[in-house]
């Protein structure tokens, strides 16, 4: 077994797509994992790298909702100025 006894206390999901498809990944995966299991969900962040800043607040909620214990955001180093401000807007809203 991955998680639970003696295996790890949580999994890292990237979460690269729309909202609703990061949903379906992160419930998926709460579903499978046992009780008190941390689901960590990558949000892209960087508009270079084919993100959508602006979407986060909608990917946050989606994700959150579905069972995502934590939020992280990929990859604040390579974002621009105005990456960081939609980042920045997120943790704001969710933090």
């Amino acid at each position: 077994m991955l998680l639970g006894r003696d295996g790890a206390d949580g999994v890292i999901l990237q979460c690269a797509g729309p909202a609703s498809q990061s949903a379906a990944l992160v419930a998926r995966t709460a579903r499978a994992a046992p009780p008190g299991a941390r689901i960590a969900a990558t949000l892209a962040g960087v508009t270079a790298l084919g993100a959508r800043p602006a979407d986060l607040p909608e990917q946050a909620e989606a994700v959150l909702a579905a069972g995502a214990t934590d939020l992280r955001l990929y990859h604040a180093g390579l974002a621009s100025p105005g990456d960081h401000d939609a980042m920045r807007a997120m943790v704001t809203a969710f933090g």
